[in-house]
């Protein structure tokens, strides 16, 4: 009985793997290269594998809330210096008492806030627009493909990368990619995958229509090699319908061919054929599925200038919010590296405090009006307004204490005769020997808007970017929402 089951086994894996290959002919040559394809399990078994934290552990929301974590600290140890209340049996009486009940209720509240927090950081609660988006453009590319004729290999590559998509975004639990946006836009890239395979199976009125659409877009973008773009697509278009001329102004020049990861030498022909002016009024079957492969090629360079433009908007997102992790944890041990020590009255936690208030208020105020100043771009951040908002009273308080005692520091080493007198906290950080502090920070709380500047800047040219590559007429592709939600 054993053999005769391990005998049925081997015969049905072996059965098995002929149906696999035969179910996976070969690719053409002539067709662009793209990601290998895996079929729902597998792009499930990978997702799991790149993400652990979709298996619904707590890390990242922890991660997500970490932020904050040093403020609520900074506040639980100025309320304990002040107010002195009881804990754990007895009253707090020192600095160093006050540094460590303040820590405890940080990483208590912590957790708490984790716990709740945990639905921002699903695929649908992280950013619900997008997460939107990405049905509908699923249903609408699954609905192309079902009207496609199957059992093709650019079907089944299509099929594949919608099945990873469908699984990727079937409820699940909380993940870091959701939280920072990372994982939208791998599903962005699988969908555009997608997308450029339906092409293999289009006919040639529709081959026509996306010709015209996809030279409109890269007319007057910023794409590389836009020109060449819009001269190729525009060329495909006039082969494939005559009468598509009169929709496309613009005399075309001399252009290169088409790169040769997109199309074979005969691909490359056919192109500067059309560019030459001789437009078939027939087309063979072989002259059509290398239009395709052409067009194909086109909207693969369009999409990747898309999804490289927001993977440096999650990028600069994630750098933000790990300077203000660091920032903000490197300042709450100092200041209780201060309250270990002993130097710190209570007068001195009052000042420190207000001039910390002092320059965060000013920044933030610099923050709200330079972004009502600014033509901003109607583009889909995934979160970088909200990490802007967050960092600018952290480093503008941070700089406004800094810049006090070293206003002070540099004034009294200005007026000392050959010595070098540094002031002591107690008189820097003192609100009735030192009232002109608060001037002092509130000037130094606009140097932050400064210092990220240039991070701004990119993060504005990546959206001005994506703005370009929109469509003809106006209208906004769905990835491109505007999104008000703050925890993505």
């Amino acid at each position: 009985m054993s053999v005769a089951r391990n005998g049925s086994r081997t015969d049905t894996s072996t059965a098995t793997v002929g149906r696999r290959r035969d179910a996976a002919p070969a690719r053409a040559p002539d067709r662009p290269p793209h990601t290998r394809p895996h079929s729902a399990d597998e792009c499930e078994a990978l997702e799991l594998r790149r993400a652990p934290a979709d298996r619904g552990s707590i890390a990242a929301p922890l991660l997500l809330m970490a932020v904050v974590v040093p403020g609520i600290g900074s506040v639980a140890a100025v309320v304990f210096v002040l107010w002195r209340p009881s804990a754990v049996g007895r009253s707090i009486e020192t600095g160093g008492e006050a540094f460590a009940a303040a820590t405890v209720v940080a990483l208590i509240l912590w957790a708490v806030l984790a716990f709740l927090g945990r639905s921002f950081t699903t695929a649908r609660g992280a950013n619900g627009l997008v997460y939107g988006a990405l049905e509908n453009e699923l249903a609408t590319l699954d609905a192309a493909r079902r009207r496609d004729t199957a059992g093709t290999s650019c079907h089944e590559e299509a099929e594949a990368h919608l099945n990873c998509v469908r699984a990727s975004l079937a409820p699940r639990g909380p993940a870091v990619g959701w939280a920072y946006g990372t994982s939208y836009v791998h599903l962005w890239r699988r969908l555009h995958r997608a997308e450029e395979a339906l092409f293999e199976t289009m006919d040639r009125p529709k081959l026509a229509r996306e010709a015209l659409h996809d030279a409109r877009r890269v007319k007057g973008s910023r794409i590389p090699e836009a020109d060449e773009l819009f001269c190729q697509a525009k060329a495909a278009a006039e082969q494939l319908s005559p009468e598509a001329a009169r929709y496309l102004p613009g005399a075309c020049g001399p252009v290169k061919a088409p790169p040769a990861d997109t199309l074979g030498a005969a691909g490359r022909t056919l192109a500067l054929q059309g560019q030459n002016g001789r437009r078939p009024t027939v087309l063979t079957d072989d002259q059509l599925e290398l239009l395709r492969g052409l067009l194909r090629g086109i909207r693969r360079s369009v999409n990747e200038f898309r999804d490289d433009r927001r993977e440096g908007i999650v990028r600069a997102r994630l750098q933000l919010s790990l300077a203000v992790v660091a920032t903000g944890t490197l300042t709450y041990l100092l200041f209780g590296l201060a309250l270990l020590s002993g130097r710190l009255t209570e007068e001195n936690v009052v000042a420190v405090a207000a001039f910390y208030l002092v320059a965060a208020v000013v920044g933030l105020f610099r923050r709200l009006g330079t972004a009502s100043e600014r033509e901003t771009v109607g583009e889909e951040d995934y979160g970088l307004s909200f990490a802007r908002l967050i960092h600018t009273p952290l480093f503008s308080g941070v700089a406004g204490v800094a810049g006090v005692y070293l206003t002070a520091a540099l004034a009294g080493a200005a007026t000392a005769d050959g010595v070098v007198n540094l002031p002591s906290l107690a008189d820097v950080y003192s609100l009735d020997r030192n009232s002109l502090g608060l001037v002092v920070a509130a000037v130094f709380g606009l140097t932050p808007n400064l210092l990220i500047r240039r991070l701004e800047q990119q993060a504005e040219t990546y959206k001005a970017d994506l703005r370009s590559s929109r469509h003809a007429d106006g209208k906004v592709r769905p990835e491109d929402a505007p999104v008000g939600g703050t925890a993505a």
